[in-house]
């Protein structure tokens, strides 16, 4: 059965716990996850920290609800696939130009593992927004098949629609 305060938990061992080097910054998609969780599980932001066990700093929670959240993952281990978001400015951000002018945000490169590269957007400005998934390379040498690419597409994530 699901619990709630026990997903709650789960995210903060995922946030604060040691993974392998090429894990860096998995913690940031997870606290957009926590973020999501606590928004609409009806979660009081300044009660959490009475929960036992919870390590997250909960004032940064509200730091990841963003107008848009797109995210990039693929089934193939040890595959660097590159997420490039084009603004409706052109302006396009990715691996080497994580941060544009209007606030647009790249997540980490994963190279070696299965993703995801996240981008995020606090406030969107209007206009389309063009998704490209670049396959760079695959560091393995096996018959592993095709990549399959997932790419979730959020618009106000972590906020309750009004």
């Amino acid at each position: 059965r699901a619990s709630p305060k026990r997903a709650l938990l789960l995210f903060d061992q995922s946030i604060t716990g040691k993974w392998a080097s090429r894990f860096d910054e998995i913690e940031l998609v997870t606290l957009m996850e926590l973020a999501h969780a606590v928004e609409f599980n009806g979660f009081n932001i300044p009660d959490l920290p009475a929960k036992p066990g919870l390590k997250t700093p909960t004032n940064i929670i509200k730091l990841f609800k963003v107008d848009l959240r797109i995210s990039l993952a693929w089934d193939t281990d040890d595959t660097d696939v590159d997420l490039h978001v084009i603004e409706p400015t052109n302006e396009e951000c990715y691996y080497s130009h994580k941060n544009t002018h209007i606030g647009g945000r790249l997540s980490r490169d994963f190279t070696q593992g299965l993703g995801p590269e996240e981008y995020i957007l606090k406030k969107a400005v209007p206009g389309t927004y063009t998704i490209k998934a670049k396959y760079f390379a695959n560091h393995k040498q096996s018959l592993t098949g095709a990549t399959t690419l997932l790419v979730s597409i959020f618009k106000k994530y972590g906020r309750q629609s009004t």
